[in-house]
């Protein structure tokens, strides 16, 4: 890929992969604002949420990675 390619790729993954992790610890486990699903039982909507955590640590830290190995 060319380095603008990739570097906007990078910069694509870590966004989503931080929006993610906020968005999901701040606005939904802290104050509860919204669901993602209305009307599933807590258990399995911690698990999805969890889930989509997991994804967005994943994605940013690939972006990040990415990132590195790029300017090294």
């Amino acid at each position: 890929m060319h380095e603008r390619t990739d570097a906007m790729l990078n910069g694509a993954l870590i966004v989503i992969g931080a929006a993610a992790v906020i968005d999901n610890i701040v606005f939904h486990w802290l104050l509860g604002w919204h669901r993602v699903i209305e009307g599933v039982p807590d258990p399995e909507m911690f698990l999805l949420e969890l889930g989509i955590v997991l994804i967005g640590i994943v994605l940013f830290s690939l972006g990040t990675w990415r990132e590195y190995t790029a300017r090294s």
